[in-house]
């Protein structure tokens, strides 16, 4: 008898799914709990708790402001959206830096952030650098 452990592989697949941006898809992949198994929470924990890590480690990233990738303007009904990720779309339409998103964000700051890296590796924000009306860098106020 083999005494095989039913996630075996699992965190090393999830890690490289990770790696290339298939957040989505490593999410997907974890098996749902039971009352006996508790493990696949933790891994969700994990995922999520990487993947807000891993945005607030790019640069300035609270300073930029989250946009709508033309190819989820075209073709959004092909997006399959969860109601969070929904809300949060609604404040990007006001063209908000994300540092203002976490303000308003009703989600509170982790899930606001996870939602945020979420759209994004879903292909439907992009987050650009805040650009004034006229075009140029906007000033940071201290």
């Amino acid at each position: 008898m083999t005494n095989s452990h039913p996630y075996r592989g699992l965190t090393k697949r999830l890690t490289v799914l990770c790696e290339i941006g298939r957040v989505g898809v490593a999410l997907s992949e974890i098996p749902p709990p039971s009352p006996d198994d508790p493990l696949p929470i933790g891994y969700r924990r994990i995922l999520e708790a990487r993947t807000v890590r891993d945005l607030l480690a790019e640069p300035d990233i609270t300073s930029k402001v989250a946009k709508e990738t033309s190819e989820f303007r075209k073709n959004f009904a092909s997006f399959d959206l969860v109601a969070n990720e929904g809300y949060l779309l609604s404040l990007v339409a006001a063209k908000l830096t994300i540092q203002k998103i976490l303000l308003i964000s009703s989600l509170g700051r982790f899930q606001t952030l996870f939602n945020l890296a979420k759209l994004r590796a879903k292909g439907v924000l992009v987050f650009e650098s805040a650009m004034d009306l006229d075009g140029t860098q906007s000033r940071r106020r201290p």
